[in-house]
């Protein structure tokens, strides 16, 4: 029978985690495996709860300094025992009946090295095996946000979340989260997993609820949010490179343009004056690709409505005026969206 690593990493999560452990622990009542839940070093009463459930059986608990959600998963993959290994974050929710499905479809498959479940998943994706290499990369597409003939941008989710990755595969191709960066870190380690593994099972189901703060990274100002993105994409064009992919220059182009508008949008309005030179040169990029009609196209379908209006305004606005264009947009978007948290399922 399939043993399952849950792995848990928490971090002031006293709010919600108590509902969080209830649907896993009645997971547990359904599949046969273990708990692991790496605290990495809460403030508030996360402890104390985590301290209650200390006694039940195959659920183990570490506490850690803090530093990290990825920590947190590569802690948790290296103490794992289960055939596979899976993740859920200590705020968020999952459907137990989707997560018996995966159980039970992942035998049926016969041990497929990653299964991957999402409610984008369409119908005639359903249940199917990806076992090529140009499925693969294709697969890798979706992983980075891009539809294509076989995959549409949301089939394969990005992160780590309400999937089933084969222990063995991790361990012997060396896959863990990288620490050099904070978001990104979950498609990384995807593009890896998938790079690296010989046959993934898709499944079309609800299996997991995150909740999301739709301001979160809009208000968020991050002063090494340059450095981690010119890490994030040196890491996609070598993810690329190792992909038999034809076109895998236009598809590093058109995620420069999305981590240099996350530049803009994160950090250089926040100070215009500042970052006066840094957005200057993110726009003469941002004008210099889209001049490339296949990556433009690429642009346009993949990206939201939202972004490619801020993308218009970078590109036909004099650079003076569009920094403080784009600003109002954001302050715009921040007030329409402040405080407002919602559960999403994937």
């Amino acid at each position: 029978m399939l043993y399952l690593s849950i792995i848990v990493p928490t971090y002031n999560s006293e709010k919600y985690l108590s509902r969080t452990l209830q649907l896993i622990l009645g997971l547990n009542k359904k599949v046969n495996c273990e708990i692991i839940v790496v605290d990495d070093g809460s403030t508030d009463g996360t402890r104390c709860l985590l301290d209650q459930y200390q006694h039940l059986s195959n659920f183990y608990v570490f506490y850690n300094q803090h530093s990290g959600v990825s920590n947190s998963r590569n802690f948790g993959i290296k103490k794992a025992n289960g055939d596979y290994l899976t993740f859920i974050d200590s705020d968020d929710l999952i459907n137990i009946k989707a997560f018996e499905k995966m159980v039970n479809q992942t035998s049926m498959a016969d041990n497929p090295d990653i299964v991957a479940c999402s409610k984008s998943v369409r119908k005639e994706n359903n249940n199917r095996i990806v076992n090529s290499e140009v499925e693969k990369n294709k697969l890798l597409l979706s992983n980075l946000y891009i539809s294509n003939d076989e995959f549409n941008g949301e089939e394969y989710i990005s992160g780590p979340v309400s999937k089933f990755y084969k222990k063995s595969l991790l361990y012997d191709n060396n896959i863990s989260f990288p620490i050099e960066v904070d978001n990104g870190e979950d498609l990384l380690f995807n593009c890896k997993a998938i790079l690296c593994s010989k046959k993934i099972l898709l499944i079309k189901d609800e299996a997991y609820y995150y909740r999301q703060n739709s301001d979160s990274l809009m208000n968020k100002r991050d002063l090494k949010m340059k450095s981690k993105n010119e890490f994030l994409l040196h890491e996609i064009k070598n993810y690329l490179k190792k992909s038999s992919l034809p076109d895998e220059k236009l598809y590093f182009e058109y995620w420069a343009i999305r981590l240099e508008l996350t530049n803009i949008i994160r950090l250089y309005c926040y100070d215009s004056h500042q970052y006066f030179l840094e957005f200057k040169t993110a726009v003469r990029r941002i004008r210099k690709i889209m001049k490339n009609k296949r990556v433009s196209k690429i642009v346009y379908v993949n990206l939201s409505r939202r972004q490619i209006q801020v993308i218009q305004f970078l590109c036909f606005t004099p650079s003076m005026v569009s920094i403080y264009l784009v600003r109002i947009i954001c302050q715009i978007m921040q007030s329409s969206k402040r405080h407002n948290k919602t559960l999403r399922s994937i």
